[in-house]
């Protein structure tokens, strides 16, 4: 019976192991563009595999604003921006990208930069997130 268990176990840690790598495949990517008031983010996939359904979320300084959105749905609540794409970019195809029917909105001025981009929670720019350091450090 333990070594039923035994193997159950490595079983599942193998597989869970090996799940892990699919994840990564499916990570997309997000570069931002401003010109003027406009802003625009291309969101790409350097994937093999089509990513259906994403969101990207991204941060203003205080006190501006983002509106009149093109090819997504916008809320913001504070200083967090939410970008939902429309339906016709919601599919990335595999090694594909947005472009171009990007999502893009208006900034409330001039010269404004988001702030920690994340398209489907993890960094627009493809790195890992940076665990948090202990306290005591």
């Amino acid at each position: 019976m333990r070594r039923l268990i035994g193997i159950l176990l490595t079983f599942v840690v193998v597989a869970a192991l090996a799940a892990a790598p699919a994840r990564a495949a499916d990570r997309l990517t997000a570069a931002f563009s401003l010109s003027g008031t406009t802003g625009k983010y291309v969101v790409s996939n350097p994937g093999t595999s089509d990513v259906t359904g994403w969101k990207l979320t991204f941060e203003l300084p205080s006190g501006v604003t983002a509106s009149d959105p093109q090819n997504a749905t916008l809320t913001q609540n504070g200083t967090k921006v939410t970008l939902t794409p429309a339906f016709y970019i919601n599919t990335v195809k595999a090694g594909g990208s947005t472009d171009p029917y990007s999502p893009a909105f208006t900034f409330s001025r001039s010269g404004a930069e988001p702030t920690s981009c994340r398209v489907n929670d993890a960094n627009c720019d493809g790195s890992a997130d940076v665990p948090p350091t202990s306290p005591n450090t």
